[in-house]
């Protein structure tokens, strides 16, 4: 990579430090980010997912999809990312199953209309779900079993189903997780479905008749730092509201109050401390950690849900002449460090704004903003600073020191 060689403290001081890294200059920046990212257009939609820290046992996570479904012989476009934590499982798993179960469910509608799909998204997502703890319960099927069985049989079981097939990556899966973001738009480009389940966002962009832009946050943000979550979540656990989330985060441990997977946070407190302990995971959430941490608040699972959050939108509603759907992973959140979901949503827009006047790609746009920002509040002019992009990309640290950040950018009409 041809650049200059210069040091970086990553903004945390002279204490921590220096790392190396690569000074770009344009236009190798932009082209060298796009290689990293993926950057690609498909269609009507560009998309990228980027990780730059290199490593065999810290790989992106997120998946995304990017699908044409064809019901009656009419395309409806389906776009999706899946943000994975604790490893790629759950989310592959989605990636994977997700569009054609969902395909499937759509073809076979009698009527297609806004009741039927928006129950039909949430049936698939929940039973995806299900799906996950179904493969658990099928070598463990109860409590009681369990408490029957010694840890010798647990182990025998577990290699027995792993030597016929995928029994230790279903057992796996059981302790990963994903949130999910869905959209789905009909044919002629009239209704879009947003479906959410994490922390992941979708900010819809319209051109109104007389030249301006708006923008709508379409997801919800099911993070335990969202005070509505917590107050569902206290609501649904009587007597354990102190326990129930601390420092931000599940029982003390997950930040998302809603996702697919997460079964030692769904399943009755026995799985944790018989079943999982016996899946090899060397991630920081890995069972010895759970066992630790969470296994004394296991009470009333579970504590987290699969109930998506489904908005339904009405394209030719204000009259608008062009709508764009701004799809990202929560790791564009962290690179704003402590802004709203709000503020990093209308950045976003401000920045898609800028790169359609440029004729850009729209999802490296963002990404590079995410990267560069010099201010994280929302401008008319977007500024970058290239050389934290440059450290952000290049940086030769030890270790992972940004989430999987994900972007898709759809034109829907």
């Amino acid at each position: 990579m041809a650049g200059i060689r210069k040091e970086t403290h990553m903004g945390m001081g002279h204490k921590y430090g220096p790392w190396a890294y690569t000074s770009l200059k344009e236009p190798k920046l932009s082209a060298e980010l796009a290689r990293m990212a993926g950057a690609n257009l498909v269609g009507d939609t560009y998309s990228l997912s980027f990780q730059p820290f290199a490593s065999s046992d810290s790989e992106n996570e997120d998946r995304f999809t990017i699908m044409d479904l064809k019901i009656n012989g009419r395309l409806w476009r389906l776009r999706g990312i899946f943000d994975g934590h604790s490893g790629p499982l759950v989310s592959t798993y989605i990636a994977s199953h997700l569009p054609s179960r969902l395909h499937r469910a759509l073809a076979a509608l009698p009527k297609l209309d806004n009741k039927s799909i928006t129950q039909t998204i949430r049936t698939i997502i929940t039973q995806l779900d299900k799906s996950i703890i179904s493969f658990v319960q099928e070598l463990f099927p109860s409590q009681s079993y369990i408490a029957r069985l010694s840890d010798d049989e647990i182990r025998r079981i577990i290699k027995e189903d792993a030597q016929h097939g995928s029994g230790s990556n279903r057992l796996m899966r059981g302790i990963q997780g994903s949130t999910l973001l869905l959209s789905l738009v009909d044919p002629e480009g009239k209704n879009l479905w947003v479906a959410s389940l994490g922390d992941c966002q979708a900010v819809l962009l319209s051109k109104l008749p007389n030249g301006t832009w708006e923008s709508s946050l379409l997801s919800s943000y099911h993070n335990a730092s969202n005070p509505v979550e917590v107050t569902r979540l206290r609501s649904e656990h009587p007597g354990e509201e102190r326990d129930i989330v601390s420092n931000n985060r599940v029982l003390g441990m997950l930040a998302v109050t809603r996702c697919i997977g997460d079964l030692p946070y769904k399943l009755p407190a026995i799985y944790t401390s018989r079943i999982f302990p016996r899946i090899h995971s060397d991630h920081p959430h890995s069972t010895t950690a759970l066992q630790q941490h969470i296994l004394p608040l296991l009470k009333t699972p579970p504590y987290l849900s699969s109930d998506a959050d489904i908005r339904h939108v009405d394209l030719l509603a204000r009259g608008a002449t062009s709508h764009y759907l701004i799809l990202y992973s929560d790791g564009l959140l962290d690179l704003y460090n402590n802004e709203t979901p709000a503020n990093v949503a209308a950045r976003a827009v401000q920045v898609v704004t800028q790169a359609l006047h440029f004729k850009s790609d729209l999802a490296l746009a963002v990404l590079m903003d995410g990267l560069g920002h010099t201010s994280s509040r929302p401008e008319s002019h977007p500024k970058i600073d290239l050389e934290k992009v440059s450290r952000m990309m290049t940086v030769e640290m030890m270790e992972k020191y940004m989430d999987d950040t994900t972007v898709l950018v759809e034109k829907i009409r």
